[in-house]
């Protein structure tokens, strides 16, 4: 049974992520990444209007 849930839940991983080392593929450590970045400069961007406001 174990054998069977790693098979599924492989083939389900790769239906999201490619390999690494495919010229499309990156890691799935790399998609939080940028998401993490992108969520800064909309935190930046908000403080910034923010701060105009007060001014």
């Amino acid at each position: 049974m174990v054998i069977a849930g790693t098979t599924v839940s492989a083939f389900c991983y790769l239906q999201f992520f490619p390999f690494p080392n495919h010229e499309n593929g990156w890691a799935p450590h790399a998609f939080f990444n940028v998401m993490e970045m992108e969520r800064s400069r909309e935190i930046e961007g908000a403080t910034a209007r923010y701060a105009d406001l007060e001014a």
